[in-house]
């Protein structure tokens, strides 16, 4: 169950309701394959016995905003958490009840009040998670919350629809090269589909006695696609650890893959094409079965300047501005810094309007004391500017 709430982390986030305004805990289900059924669903899934026996922290926050948001004061049709099958939520409920002092004992022993879902963490401002059996990609980027489906299953899927023959049939696995994309930002909340590539395709089915065996088919396959900013490579082949291990390279023509780019599951970095210091060359690397890369560009506007001074022991380097050295009225400083072995383990930026020549100050404090920083600043042709 720690692998399944770990997915979860992933699938929960706070909004306020349309219909009362207040804060409510949503599943996303926009890119799931019962996409008519459950988008937009409340959902508090109340796990008593993992909560408070095992200790788990995302099972705890699910009780500690179910109280929070006072659903315990609204009528008794709310008491659906999972918005299906009430014969479970009641019992949910009433589980809740009677052991609600060890539940309120453990929230308060573990500081669940401090504890966020992954999308609702402010601290995670850079992070990618993948599930190749599902072929679920969740991209946090700054502001951004990216949920990405590949090879999206049938769209057929409604409270009417489900569970019939017919839909168990189109409910299989089939490549499509359809991506399902929900996408939300501070500014803007959308959902559509994109395109991708497909080599491979082997379906193979989970094993399982149960009604939902038409639900557990996963594929052997190795799938990429480009969505705005990020590129996105995964191969979901020998997913059960029986079978030969099957690598691919990274199809770096098919994507144009140029330049550094961050690697957000790993956090490692990858340069294509011009070396970088202490990144991995990405025409040298696999991808092995059962993983999955979601590549970030580092993309750097263009510009030209020069370092006044670089005092890293402040924190602190000023970088001039000037009109003969190719003036422009945006200023990117990337700030790298290396471990102790040389290899990039972070790559910062800070980006500023300037008017007129000016001195720009740019605070930079260090991931790790002892390591190494180095201030890079680009030039029109997206090449490290070299400074006296």
């Amino acid at each position: 169950m720690k692998n399944a709430y770990s997915a979860i982390d992933n699938f929960m986030f706070t909004a306020n309701a349309e219909i009362d305004g207040n804060p409510t805990l949503y599943a996303e289900g926009l890119t799931g394959n019962r996409n008519a059924y459950y988008p937009g669903t409340e959902r508090y899934i109340l796990d008593e016995y993992n909560a408070v026996e095992k200790g788990n922290k995302t099972a705890l926050k699910t009780y500690e905003l179910f109280f929070e948001h006072n659903k315990l004061l609204v009528n008794a049709e709310s008491y659906t958490p999972s918005n299906s099958h009430f014969e479970d939520n009641a019992l949910a409920v009433i589980k809740m009840y009677i052991n609600f002092d060890k539940i309120i004992s453990k929230i308060n022993e573990e500081n669940i009040i401090d504890y966020d879902y992954i999308m609702d963490d402010d601290s995670q401002t850079s992070y990618a998670w993948a599930d190749e059996m599902g072929r679920n990609v969740v991209i946090k980027n700054g502001d951004e919350r990216i949920y990405l489906a590949l090879n999206w299953r049938n769209p057929l899927h409604s409270q009417t629809y489900y569970n019939t023959a017919d839909s168990q049939n189109q409910q299989k696995s089939v490549m499509n090269n359809l991506v399902r994309v929900h996408h939300t930002t501070d500014l803007y909340d959308k959902y559509g589909y994109a395109e991708m590539k497909t080599e491979g395709w082997n379906v193979k089915t989970a094993e399982s006695s149960d009604w939902q065996l038409f639900e557990n088919h996963y594929v052997d396959a190795f799938m990429y696609m480009n969505y705005g900013d990020y590129a996105i490579i995964m191969n979901s082949n020998n997913l059960m650890g029986n079978e030969n291990d099957l690598e691919y390279d990274i199809p770096i023509e098919k994507l144009g893959l140029d330049g550094v780019y961050e690697e957000l599951i790993s956090g490692e970095y990858y340069y294509f094409g011009e070396t970088a210091d202490g990144a991995v060359d990405g025409s040298k690397t696999k991808i092995p079965s059962a993983t999955t890369f979601v590549l970030k560009k580092i993309n750097p506007t263009g510009l030209k300047a020069k370092v006044k001074t670089a005092d890293y022991a402040d924190g602190y380097v000023t970088v001039r501005m000037t009109k003969d050295d190719g003036y422009k009225d945006i200023v990117q400083v990337y700030v790298a810094e290396y471990d102790n072995d040389g290899k990039l383990a972070e790559v910062k930026c800070e980006t500023r309007k300037i008017n007129s020549d000016a001195e720009i100050k740019f605070g930079y404090k260090k991931k790790n004391l002892d390591s190494a920083v180095k201030i890079m600043i680009w030039d029109e042709n997206m090449q490290p500017y070299e400074w006296e």
